[in-house]
């Protein structure tokens, strides 16, 4: 048991109004709880800035790099259209990555990394070479 609050008690006949009242006895006894939450910091690494996607038939795609407020946004050079967007998590080296209608992982694997994805219910890993700021 972590808390236990006061009973909440109610003299309402209707079952909802009682509903209410009772529970609203009950957490007033949440504002004597003195906590604060703070949100641990996470190393997500450094910042991308240019990156060169290599497909699994060796071809290539250029791609530049938009920092977002919770991860990385990546953009096709030729057409300025977004091609990926990567999502923090809570691991290093680890993304959550959208593209249009796949979502995936971007991980690092031995200093390199890679866009997992299934398509047609088969497995695709793709090489992407990052350049990172320092």
């Amino acid at each position: 048991v972590v808390f236990t609050s006061q009973e909440g008690k109610s003299s309402e006949k209707s079952q909802a109004d009682a509903y209410v009242q009772a529970l609203k006895m009950a957490s007033l006894s949440l504002k004597t709880m003195h906590h604060e939450f703070t949100a641990p910091k996470l190393n997500i690494g450094a910042a991308p800035s240019v990156i060169n996607l290599v497909n699994n038939n060796q071809s290539s795609k250029l791609l530049t790099v938009q920092k977002t407020a919770d991860g990385f946004d990546l953009f096709a050079v030729e057409t300025n259209k977004l091609f990926l967007s990567l999502r923090s998590t809570s691991v290093k080296d680890v993304y959550i990555a959208v593209q249009q209608d796949n979502c995936g992982i971007v991980f690092k694997n031995e200093e390199k990394y890679y866009f997992e994805h299934y398509s047609a219910n088969r497995k695709i890993t793709e090489l992407i070479n990052v350049a990172f700021i320092n």
